[in-house]
């Protein structure tokens, strides 16, 4: 009974910190969001092929279509692919 109560207790504990880091991961993709819907799309597309694909194509899902498609129209055909793919999964 002992080792269950302390085996659930860990449980929960590491449930929490998972939450927290989705959370504190949400409010990173969107800080990037809004930093790629200010900048100049050349800008943005340069920025987007430079960074980790995972974090680029989460902050890609959240942007408005018709910015993004500006934005992909800018980048290397290969990288857009890459990144396209990525997306549609």
């Amino acid at each position: 009974q002992e080792e269950i109560k302390k085996l659930e207790l860990l449980r929960d504990s590491i449930s929490k910190i998972q939450n927290q880091k989705k959370i504190e991961n949400q409010e990173k993709v969107a800080k990037v969001v809004e930093t790629l819907q200010t900048m100049s799309a050349k800008a943005a597309a340069k920025l987007l092929a430079s960074m980790e694909d995972s974090l680029a194509v989460a902050a890609m899902n959240q942007m408005d279509t018709a910015r993004l498609a500006k934005i992909m129209n800018l980048m290397e055909s290969n990288k857009s692919s890459q990144l396209t793919e990525m997306m549609a999964g």
